[in-house]
This record gives C-alpha cells, structure tokens and sequence, in this order.
C-alpha cells in the first residue's frame, strides 16, 4: 500500500502513529497525521511559531487517554484512508511519481474535517499548496500521466467506495529502502 510514498511520507505515518499512542487512541486520525506531517518539519509551509501555535492547538482538542505502546499496530480511520486516497490521486493529477507529505497535507484539505478548517485559518488552502507543491516537485514525463487520467475519472466514486472498505485498515511499518534519485 505505500510503495509510492517517499521516505518523508512513511516517516509521516510513523510519527502519526506515535501521535495516536501518545494520546492513548486505538487508531489513527486526521489530527494524528497532521501532527505527523508537522513533525517533519515543513518550513516553508509555516513559519516556526505557526507552526508551533497550530501543533498546540491540535493538541489541545484530541482527547488525552492511558498511552498506548507505539510498537502495537494501529488502524487508520476512515477519514485517514480517504485522505490517503486523495493524497494518491493529487499525485497522479501532478504527474508525480511518488507520494510525498505535501500531497498528504492537499488529502487532509480535501477531506473538508476540522483539520482542513484549522489549516485554512493559517493560509494553506487547497489552490496555494497545489501551486507550492508545483515548484516544489518535478512532474514524472507525459508518456507515465496517460495512465493515471483513466484512474482519476473515479474520484466521484471515491466518498462511496471508501465508504464500503472496512472501517479500519492496520499500517505494519516495514524497513525503509533508501531512495535513489531519478
């Protein structure tokens, strides 16, 4: 399921998945993989006190339960995996090979939570990330892009068919190969 994501983008959901832990909850939310994302250090998407100001703020609404053990695996939400799903299809629609955190923040802002809400209020919208995130990354070659148009004609189907997978898919982190540049 995450052979296309960078290793900024696994390392995401790891600390997501610590998130979740430190919290005490059984799965991972869109909070949690916010938090993750911000972990990561993104510098130019806020500045250092932004930043910071929003980790708390984040902090402040999840609820605090008994820590659970970060070597246990723990399920996404609903709303993760459909943020997943998104982050996929921004990919594609950018002709990026891989799957990067900035593409997991465009996923959360499409999700149209309480999480996209909150990331408006400090200036990320969808259409300044997308522009961002251009400069940001190379585009894969036009011959590769072919194939994903077909697979994003789905994406009005994509609310209901997440909605018939079950509610919970378990991450298992797996060793990392290093990347290699293209």
């Amino acid at each position: 399921m995450f052979e296309r994501y960078t290793e900024k983008a696994r390392r995401t959901i790891f600390f997501a998945r610590d998130e979740a832990g430190s919290f005490g909850s059984p799965y991972i939310v869109s909070e949690h993989l916010l938090l993750g994302i911000l972990r990561e250090r993104h510098d130019w998407l806020l500045s250092a006190g932004d930043s910071m100001k929003l980790v708390e703020d984040i902090r402040s609404i999840l609820p605090h339960n008994e820590k659970i053990i970060t070597s246990v695996d723990l399920p996404l939400s609903h709303s993760v995996k459909v943020c997943l799903a998104y982050s996929a299809e921004e990919a594609e629609l950018m002709e990026h090979n891989n799957i990067d955190t900035g593409h997991m923040l465009l996923g959360l802002l499409r999700t149209e939570t309480p999480i996209s809400a909150a990331l408006n209020r400090y200036g990320i919208t969808l259409d300044s990330l997308r522009e961002d995130l251009e400069k940001l990354i190379a585009p894969r070659s036009r011959e590769t892009s072919i194939v994903f148009e077909r697979r994003s004609e789905l994406t009005p189907l994509l609310p209901r068919l997440s909605s018939e997978v079950e509610p919970a898919t378990v991450f298992s982190l797996q060793p990392v190969a290093k990347e290699t540049p293209r």
